[in-house]
């Protein structure tokens, strides 16, 4: 599978990259306080909005891991399924290298609000395990409420960190505003697969990589089986961010809104 951005294709990406570079955007959720760099290393991938750490300059530089052992990122590309758990409710996110509980990466499952059945709150876990370490969780669905996403302590709406660009929620461009250190993450959900490309601004441009793409299950002949994603190796350092923002863009892409009534009922 390429990873490589076609640019004869990409024109409107291209443009919402420039626009994107002279804009005013700044991130939502920078006010996370920052992680220490020994907890960084513990959680390779697990780069939910956090910024550097100075390393001790005291430290003997012959005695360190070499970068890719240190933070464990793969070299190449990965791809990752995302296939049902024990749970009815849930799946899990794991590579197709390794079905192994080492090889799962994230534990998704889907709970309903007993105040609101008609929301339904997505659970983001670290792991194979309903247990593991909590990443994110959202509450989107049918109500008068604003869809919100709540990372650690922190509460905040959907619409503040994710914003349609152009076209229609079936088949859009959307730009996902999270950590400082990605500056924001362009999907481009047109055409399969799917391509997210990370921005950084650098002067007054923009750096851009594709760092991940996603296949959706879909129905026909043939039928893909399961959804597939695919990680480059920079898209590791923003897997949170990656995972975060496509279930949320899937919620919204598969929610019935042809209709005026349909898109006002759904937050």
């Amino acid at each position: 599978m390429s990873l490589s951005v076609d640019d004869s294709n990409n024109m409107p990406a291209q443009q919402a990259l420039l626009e994107y570079a002279h804009s005013g955007h700044h991130s939502i959720l920078s006010n996370r306080a920052s992680r220490p760099i020994s907890t960084i290393s513990a959680s390779p991938g697990s780069s939910m909005c956090h910024s550097s750490t100075a390393l001790d300059t005291s430290i003997d530089s012959d005695r360190l891991p070499d970068y890719v052992t240190a933070l464990g990122r793969p070299t190449l590309p990965t791809t990752y399924k995302f296939v049902p758990s024990d749970s009815p409710s849930a799946m899990i996110v794991t590579q197709y290298s390794d079905e192994s509980e080492a090889g799962a990466k994230f534990h998704i499952s889907v709970g309903m609000n007993c105040f609101m059945p008609l929301n339904h709150v997505t659970t983001i876990r670290r792991g194979s395990s309903p247990t593991g370490e909590l990443v994110a969780e959202f509450e989107m669905g049918i109500s008068e409420d604003p869809a919100m996403i709540i990372v650690g302590s922190e509460e905040i709406t959907v619409s503040s960190v994710l914003s349609k660009l152009q076209g229609s929620r079936h088949s859009a461009m959307w730009l996902w505003s999270g950590c400082p250190s990605t500056s924001g993450l362009l999907w481009d959900t047109r055409k399969m697969p799917f391509l997210c490309i990370s921005m950084r601004k650098i002067g007054g441009g923009v750096d851009s990589s594709t760092v991940a793409t996603f296949t959706p299950a879909r129905r026909g002949n043939p039928p893909a089986a399961v959804p597939e994603l695919t990680v480059t190796p920079l898209g590791q350092d923003y897997f949170d961010e990656i995972i975060l923002s496509l279930l949320i863009i899937e919620r919204k892409r598969l929610t019935p809104g042809k209709s005026g009534v349909l898109k006002q009922l759904f937050n």
